[in-house]
């Protein structure tokens, strides 16, 4: 289910997210992973802990936390953080936004129980620095999925 979960957000993202290339909404190996290749803006979906708890009857829980980080590549500084409309640029701001607004709530056609915004503090955006000199805005958030094996 792991899997299926990934690959329905991945999906999920690149039909609804208008600003980032399909091509640069990817399942990545780790947060600060930033493919060659990608242009300006750039979403990577990170699995998280995966927590199993036996229930009666056999069942199986299953709470999973994904870890969505958003970059957008940083032509100006304040553009970045806020977006640029005179040039077409979003923000990382309004892109996590976007990104909260497709997958919250949303079971992605699977067994889910539940697909909820962690409410746990989330981090503010953050300057990121890729191969030494390609700046990049980024900010993440992170969704929990329950569901039952």
């Amino acid at each position: 289910m792991e899997k299926d979960l990934l690959l329905a957000i991945r999906a999920a993202l690149r039909s609804a997210l208008g600003w980032v290339r399909d091509s640069d909404v990817l399942i990545t190996p780790h947060d600060n992973f930033i493919p060659s290749g990608v242009k300006t803006s750039y979403v990577g979906i990170k699995d998280g802990q995966a927590v199993r708890t036996e229930l009666t009857g056999g069942a199986v829980q299953v709470i999973m936390s994904i870890r969505i980080s958003v970059f957008i590549r940083m032509a100006k500084p304040e553009a970045a953080i806020i977006g640029d409309d005179s040039a077409g640029r979003t923000g990382v701001l309004d892109a996590v936004a976007a990104v909260r607004s497709v997958l919250r709530d949303n079971l992605l056609s699977l067994p889910l129980q539940s697909a909820t915004i962690d409410n746990s503090p989330q981090p503010g955006s953050e300057l990121f620095l890729a191969d030494g000199a390609t700046g990049w805005q980024r900010q993440s958030v992170t969704l929990t999925y329950i569901w039952e094996e």
